[in-house]
């Protein structure tokens, strides 16, 4: 820094110190074992800007004490992704199920029988039979349904 004249500079340069924010970007894979440690490997934590993904997984790791003690750590948090471990997240849509036209049983039954692929065998033949019968029952049709119940309320037959 320097004063500058008509004539010049006035004065020598000065060098001014200029501290910068640090920025991190952090990936918490293993939140038990780098929680307890984050405090010490970022000392300048508490001017920090922080943008960090929290890998968590259900049942081992409490989600939201994580985020807690993570932004507890880092007062100045700018951004987070908080991703489940574990989840399935894969589409329904497969290329094993059947085509889009196949009819409702047949899905059914397909989507069984894969699930079922490491069963006992013989309980997989009683499941798909079950299932068989059940999708093969015919539902009684709405007004069928109510004129049935309205005979069973009719006082006049009691």
């Amino acid at each position: 820094m320097f004063d500058y004249v008509a004539k010049g500079r006035k004065e020598p340069v000065r060098v001014v110190p200029l501290e910068s924010t640090p920025m991190y970007h952090l990936e918490i894979t293993d939140p038990a074992a780098q929680a307890p440690l984050l405090a010490d490997q970022y000392p300048d934590r508490e001017r920090a800007l922080v943008k960090y993904k929290l890998h968590w997984k259900a049942g081992v790791d409490h989600r939201d004490e994580l985020l807690k003690q993570i932004e507890g750590l880092f007062p100045k948090v700018y951004d987070r992704d908080v991703e489940q471990v574990g989840l399935v997240t894969e589409s329904a849509r497969h290329e094993d199920l059947p085509s889009d036209t196949a009819d409702p049983p047949q899905v059914v039954l397909h989507f069984l029988e894969k699930k079922l692929a490491l069963a006992d065998p013989e309980m997989v033949v009683e499941v798909l039979a079950l299932a068989q019968e059940l999708l093969t029952e015919e539902m009684p049709k709405r007004g069928r349904l109510r004129r049935t119940m309205e005979a069973t309320d009719d006082p006049a037959q009691d």
